[in-house]
């Protein structure tokens, strides 16, 4: 599959659409990623271990049986077998020590896959390290820090542009302009 007019969306960029009160949200997140041309997907670290609130789990959900949402398989971009496997695990391993100064340890009964520390931006490492695996140009994060962080990891090899919702609906002029600003607050 090819993933070049695609976007990986974290946490913090999903939980606005979810949290729009006073708009259709998934009116809201259809137009907003149709307009863009854009077609959003979610790592499923982030679906596991990020949307975890109920709510905003079958929201997500929704967007995803509607097609609106495209969640990844761990198998989209690790091949089958051990060897995949540790080479994933090697990369994130690397990219977290080099984002952060200090190794990932994960514990023996844990995988890459089943690891998670509240607080700790794996989930942003891990969407950062496979939009390189799978030539996705595009990840969307309100967290300020993702572009320092994709700049780091993109420095040797494929780059990947981080934009907020501010900045994807600079380049929407035909975006509601209530919801955009209810988006950016």
């Amino acid at each position: 599959m090819k993933y070049d007019k695609a976007a990986l969306i974290d946490n913090v960029f999903f939980q606005k659409f979810y949290e729009l009160r006073d708009f259709d949200s998934k009116l809201a997140f259809k137009e907003f990623f149709n307009q863009s041309g854009i077609s959003p997907l979610i790592h499923p670290y982030i679906f596991e271990f990020e949307i975890i609130e109920s709510e905003k789990k079958v929201f997500a959900n929704c967007l995803i049986s509607d097609g609106l949402l495209g969640l990844l398989d761990w198998f989209d971009f690790i091949k089958p077998g051990e060897f995949y496997s540790k080479a994933y695990y090697s990369g994130i391993c690397a990219s977290y020590q080099k984002l952060f100064k200090k190794p990932l340890i994960i514990p023996a009964k844990s995988t890459i896959k089943d690891f998670h520390i509240s607080g700790n931006s794996l989930g942003e490492v891990h969407s950062i390290f496979t939009a390189k695996i799978l030539d996705v140009p595009l990840f969307c994060s309100n967290d300020h820090d993702s572009k320092c962080w994709a700049r780091k990891l993109s420095a040797v090899g494929k780059r990947v542009e981080v934009r907020t919702i501010s900045e994807m609906l600079s380049r929407l002029p035909n975006f509601d302009r209530q919801a955009a600003r209810a988006l950016q607050s």
